[in-house]
């Protein structure tokens, strides 16, 4: 283990974030995220993302937000989680 990891241990700094969001599929919702592979490494980035995905596919993809590296949502994610209803 390297010095940095260990201080992210130590810390709890995050390693990454993603963009939850879930598929609207006719009466179900299925949960997904991106990137499946690696993370995004700036919380406010992936805000970004998310809001980009949420433009991009307008009621079929809602309740779009961030999570941690625990796949925990962010603090805060409630005031900015985008519905897309």
């Amino acid at each position: 283990m390297n010095m940095k990891e260990a201080l992210r241990i130590i810390y709890k700094e995050p390693k990454g974030f993603r963009v939850h969001f879930e598929w609207k599929n006719g009466r179900e919702f299925i949960s997904d995220w991106f990137p499946d592979n690696g993370w995004i490494e700036h919380e406010e980035i992936a805000w970004a993302w998310a809001k980009l995905l949420a433009e991009a596919a307008l009621r079929r993809i809602v309740n779009v937000y961030v999570i941690d590296y625990n796949h925990l949502p962010v603090m805060g994610y409630e005031e900015r989680k985008i519905k897309n209803y």
